[in-house]
């Protein structure tokens, strides 16, 4: 993908609070702009006319294409905020016009938590690395997004075995504690603290 660098790319992904919006708007934001060959400076400089324009463009591509509510959303969101932290003023309930109503099945989740036979099959055939992050998850119920700004100086031994996390923890707004239990922490300080792999340190 092309390099965004510049100032109106500074305002659009330094204005993000959270790690994981930060993540998907910038995925989002950057496939737009892959897709006209065009630069986050460059966009700036765009008439908002013609900024709606492409972006109405691109909504009706991906519905061709039988793209989800959720990306066209996402996609939609990410360029109003990049919009609005460089003061370029766009018709957004226009845009999403185009967008269509959200299916009923987009909104109904069939999910359901893994056994913990599946999870024993996914840590019995991971590496090292791996095997303590599916532990993590599993005990703690942090999501992915979190884990790449997770260090050790966040993670504090307790009194009855187990591990207090500490979750986005420079980010004020969503930052949270959880814990994990003994068996987990066993697993932790067998396999991180004796050989320095696993979680990035300080």
């Amino acid at each position: 993908m092309l390099v965004q660098t510049g100032k109106p790319y500074f305002n659009f992904i330094n204005s993000l609070r959270s790690e994981a919006t930060k993540k998907e708007y910038d995925w989002a934001f950057r496939v737009f702009l892959e897709h006209y060959k065009i630069t986050s400076d460059k966009l700036a400089e765009t008439d908002p006319k013609d900024i709606e324009a492409l972006v109405i463009d691109y909504i009706v591509l991906l519905k061709s294409q039988k793209k989800s509510y959720s990306l066209m959303d996402m996609m939609t969101s990410a360029i109003k905020h990049f919009c609005v932290m460089n003061d370029i003023r766009i018709v957004t309930s226009k845009i999403n016009k185009f967008k269509g109503e959200k299916a009923k099945d987009e909104s109904v989740v069939d999910d359901r938590a893994y056994t913990h036979e599946e999870i024993k099959i996914l840590i019995d055939s991971a590496p090292l690395r791996l095997k303590v992050i599916l532990l993590v998850m599993a005990s703690t119920g942090v999501r992915v997004g979190a884990l790449p700004s997770l260090r050790l100086r966040h993670i504090k031994k307790l009194d009855y075995g187990g591990y207090q996390f500490l979750i986005y923890a420079n980010d004020s707004d969503h930052r949270y504690i959880t814990y994990c239990t003994p068996e987990c922490a066993k697993i932790i300080e067998s396999n991180i603290f004796p050989t320095g792999n696993g979680l990035a340190r300080n």
